[in-house]
């Protein structure tokens, strides 16, 4: 079978971030890569994530109310190794998709092997965009429902923050193997002029997302009960694939949009 390759509608006007257009090629990109994406979301996304729920559910029958992913049972230490799990994740994610813009055939080795390199950078920056999961993880985590629940809001908002000022920093680290204080300062100089156009695209993903999970935990309960969380991971580790795309593809064109390449030059690249 030939290899789908991308063509010139695959790109926007240089210096234009469109809602739709972003959307519609990445999710192209997650058709065209989704045994990869896949694969690297169940053991990176997924799989941890129900190591959470066991040891939460295991808390639970002890009598303890364990809050937020079970970051309260697994301590410190444990939500570390997720978080670098969820950072080699979505790297190795981003570094497919990215290969695949570029016209690298994309592979799982090589897109592993970028990943453990901007590991560290990964980790980080999951961790700072959920920077007040981060701060109570070290603190202590809430005990009453309130405090959980404004929590997990301000937890969304920070991700969004991030997402608009700074959600380029891991794709400059896997494409220039930049550290992470130069990566963060590059993706800040990229998204200066284009955080509105963002703002549409980050608020999107961000309410699916959240929508998506609440409904899942809600149509999960009444049918499945404590089961519930297995779907709840199961739908976090879905719709990562089409978040991983989208930050690719953002990245990508912040970068044309600063004078990397031009729409045509692009598209030459893969006709």
């Amino acid at each position: 079978m030939a290899e789908a390759s991308l063509q010139s509608e695959d790109f926007g006007p240089v210096g234009r971030i469109g809602f739709a257009d972003v959307f519609a090629r990445s999710f192209r990109l997650v058709r065209r890569e989704w045994r990869p994406l896949c694969l690297l979301s169940v053991l990176f996304v997924w799989a941890p994530s129900e190591v959470v729920a066991v040891l939460s559910a295991a808390a639970a029958r002890a009598g303890q109310s364990p809050l937020l992913f079970g970051a309260g049972v697994i301590g410190p230490i444990g939500y570390f190794a997720i978080v670098l799990c969820l950072g080699v994740g979505t790297g190795g994610s981003v570094a497919i998709v990215l290969d695949r813009i570029d016209g690298v055939r994309p592979s799982m080795r090589r897109a592993l092997g970028r990943a453990a390199r901007a590991m560290l950078v990964g980790a980080a920056t999951v961790a700072l965009a959920n920077a007040p999961i981060l701060f109570f993880v070290v603190r202590g985590m809430p005990q009453s429902y309130g405090a959980y629940v404004l929590l997990l809001v301000a937890d969304n908002v920070a991700v969004m923050i991030w997402s608009i000022f700074l959600g380029a920093t891991l794709p400059i680290a896997l494409d220039e193997r930049w550290g992470l204080l130069r990566s963060i300062g590059h993706a800040a100089r990229l998204s200066r002029g284009q955080r509105l156009r963002l703002l549409p695209i980050t608020l999107c993903c961000q309410l699916v997302f959240v929508i998506g999970q609440e409904a899942t935990v809600i149509l999960g309960t009444a049918e499945l009960g404590d089961g519930a969380v297995h779907l709840e991971y199961a739908w976090v580790a879905l719709s990562y694939l089409p978040i991983f795309a989208i930050s690719a593809v953002i990245y990508r064109e912040l970068w044309r949009a600063s004078g990397g390449v031009s729409a045509a030059e692009a598209a030459a690249v893969f006709d």
